[in-house]
């Protein structure tokens, strides 16, 4: 049975000395619904000394007044407040109105007061326990830093006449479930009809953590928070405009059109600092690092050239921009990010349209894709979005069950795109698309498929095989920057156009890297389907035009039922065989070949001392006598030598005892064999004997 205390009038006090000392928080635990109401102009009050834990099923029906003069601590297993926006509420009352207070100043330039939690990234469940906060009051002068899984719904945020305090939305590296970091992007959402007035300029501040993911090779996808933000900010990082005209259309989703000698246009940048980003607009940044020199860049000296706030690790989105001045900015709270009437559209005539998440919450994908598809606007088959540390827009199919798509939700300041093919109409895109999610902003970080798989067009049927190879390559010194392709094997698939074919968006520019599949007929894709009978697919790769090393690696190896996986690296010759190594190390420069690298699908082998790598160990079939093992050095010394069939069975076992190279008598039956080197460096190819 629920149980429910109404305080109708007065003060009720929940008091602890406020001392130097750590006060013990107000616990509310199983406590059923605390319903603070109001009788006539009477308000109740609740006033906690103190932090304030919510704990276990506990909720607050507020309509009357809440203070506390410590920190809110949010381990309910539900939202805290009663309110209409948590789909598990079963009160009759579903909406608080009161005012919840933090009170009390502490020593300057700390910030105590918190809105956390005691759980981690890991198990804290931001979609079902966020916190809906009815009105917001700061009556202090301190800063509320609302922590970076946390979120937060309010109908309004205010500060106290003559009081300085305002939110802070944290951003910072956390490790979430699968162990691996991410960055957490606190959310602020404004359900209800919330204007200006609501959350006046200067309540809120942002940060943007890019730690994870800087680099002067790629771009990063960013939509401002703000109505009347200055890209000051960003001074010295290249901020580019893919920009949207009168029609509501992108020419050039990565603002890279350019001139004939590969110039990006002027229009295409965000040159002077105290331009104001607009809501909804896309834009792309480059995180330039301490070595780049702006002091050549002169539109760039009005804020001063070069200084730390281009290579800082966090971004902090006060109204201060650089050295600009302070300015308060409005947060994003009713505008709609895209609002256009689109005209029809062929084939022939198709055209993007490019939208950036300016809301200070993440959109939900399924609500997304839900609302585009009821606008009978011919909208091609994919939604495409560009994650943070992504060197292009990555695709996935709209029409496919929601449990297969590979993202729920696009992060907040974050940029996605749909392409028009068809029929025209209205498009609004508003704030009904934000959610309360369980997301970081750059969703995961491994190799690994899951977050950012491409999205299958799978076809249930009895032959159905899973032969999805997916392909990641990131800077050997950053897996967090990457890009991807893979190669689908299917029954019903060919060498030409397919349906599991999904085209890679066209990334020319430069200073990133790409990867990508490609078919005969010389179209890269993100995804290409071949037959069972290729023995074959390419794979392309561009380096940034600064070279560097990087590491290509495999997932869902184990899921192949072709008879081998073997990476052919065409430029240094030296074979890979994906099932033992799924992790390959190279170096480019700009003047590799875009064709380095082709996957087989049956057993290969390198078949002359030329075929072998300077500097890597490799190994060879030679004259039908013998295993040459090449490239060794002082250190491969008294490492084991091994080389097995295709069933298992060790065949041969020897020690390497010299260097460069070494041979090792072997009479063998035609067949495929594994060689493999273990010790201070690791070696696995196959050998073909026939």
């Amino acid at each position: 049975m629920k149980r429910i205390l109404q305080i109708t009038i007065g003060l009720f006090v929940c008091a602890a000395a406020l001392s130097a000392q750590t006060v013990p928080p107000t616990i509310m635990s199983n406590f059923g619904v605390l319903k603070v109401a109001t009788v006539g102009t009477d308000s109740a009050k609740i006033f906690v000394n103190g932090t304030f834990k919510a704990k276990d099923v506990s909720a607050i029906d507020l309509d009357g007044n809440m203070i506390i003069t410590g920190n809110f601590i949010q381990d309910a297993t539900r939202p805290a407040f009663v309110s209409a926006e948590y789909a598990g509420e079963t009160a009759t009352d579903k909406t608080s109105t009161g005012v919840f207070t933090f009170r009390s100043d502490f020593a300057a330039g700390t910030r105590v007061h918190q809105i956390t939690t005691s759980n981690n990234a890991a198990t804290h469940n931001r979609g079902e326990q966020f916190l809906t906060f009815p009105n917001i009051l700061f009556d202090t002068n301190d800063t509320i830093v609302l922590t970076s899984y946390m979120g937060i719904d309010a109908k309004s945020i205010k500060t106290v006449a003559g009081k300085g305090g305002k939110l802070l939305l944290a951003s910072n590296v956390q490790v979430a479930g699968d162990g691996a970091p991410k960055v957490y992007d606190a959310s602020l959402r404004f359900p209800g009809a919330t204007t200006p007035a609501d959350v006046p300029a200067g309540t809120i501040a942002i940060e943007r953590n890019v730690q994870l993911y800087r680099s002067g090779t790629n771009l990063n996808a960013f939509a401002a928070p703000f109505t009347n933000q200055r890209s000051g900010y960003f001074a010295g990082n290249w901020v580019r405009n893919p920009i949207i005209n009168s029609s509501g259309y992108v020419m050039y989703p990565l603002a890279n059109a350019m001139d004939a000698q590969g110039h990006i246009y002027p229009e295409y940048y965000v040159i002077d600092p105290r331009e104001r980003f607009l809501t909804g607009q896309p834009y792309l940044i480059r995180y330039n690092d301490a070595t780049y020199d702006y002091d050549d860049e002169h539109d760039l000296l009005v804020t001063g050239g070069m200084t730390g706030q281009s290579t800082k690790p966090v971004y902090l989105f006060n109204g201060s921009p650089y050295n600009l001045g302070h300015e308060n900015e409005q947060i994003v709270t009713n505008e709609a990010l895209y609002n256009h009437t689109l005209t029809t559209q062929t084939a022939s005539t198709a055209k993007y349209i490019v939208v950036g998440n300016s809301y200070s919450a993440p959109i939900s994908v399924e609500k997304l894709v839900t609302k585009l598809l009821s606008t009978g606007i011919g909208f091609a088959k994919y939604l495409y979005y560009f994650p943070a540390g992504s060197q292009n827009y990555i695709q996935m199919d709209m029409s496919q069950a929601v449990s297969a798509f590979p993202i729920k939700y696009i992060p907040s300041q974050s940029v996605f795109m749909v392409r028009q093919t068809g029929a025209g109409g209205q498009l609004v895109l508003d704030k009904s698309l934000t959610v309360q999610a369980r997301a970081s902003n750059n969703l995961s970080t491994n190799g690994s498929g899951g977050t950012y798989a491409p999205a299958l067009n799978q076809v249930a049927d009895e032959d159905y095989q899973p032969n999805l190879l997916r392909f990641k390559v990131s800077p050997s010194d950053n897996e967090n920057i990457y890009d991807l392709a893979a190669v689908f094997v299917r029954h019903d698939a060919s060498d030409g156009s397919d349906k599991y074919d999904m085209h890679k968006f066209a990334n020319n520019d430069n200073g990133s890297f790409s990867m990508s599949m490609r078919d005969e007929a010389n179209v890269r894709h993100l995804q290409m389907g071949v037959p069972l009978t290729a023995a074959s697919a390419n794979m392309t790769f561009r380096p940034a035009v600064y070279g560097g090393n990087y590491i290509l690696t495999a997932s869902n190896v184990e899921n192949m039922a072709t008879q081998a996986v073997v990476l052919e690296d065409k430029k240094t010759n030296t074979f890979t065989d994906l099932r033992e190594n799924p992790t390959y190390e190279f170096e480019g420069n700009a003047s590799d070949f875009d064709d380095r690298f082709v996957v087989h699908f049956v057993p290969q082998s390198p078949t002359s001392v030329s075929d072998v790598t300077e500097g890597a160990i490799n190994a060879y079939y030679n004259n039908n006598n013998s295993i040459v093992v090449n490239k060794l050095n002082e250190k491969d010394i008294n490492s084991a030598i091994e080389v097995m069939d295709m069933q298992g069975r060790v065949v041969l076992k020897d020690v390497i005892k010299s260097y460069p190279s070494q041979s090792v008598d072997a009479y063998m039956a035609d067949g495929v064999y594994i060689i493999s080197v273990k010790g201070a460096r690791n070696y696995t190819g196959k050998v073909v004997v026939k």
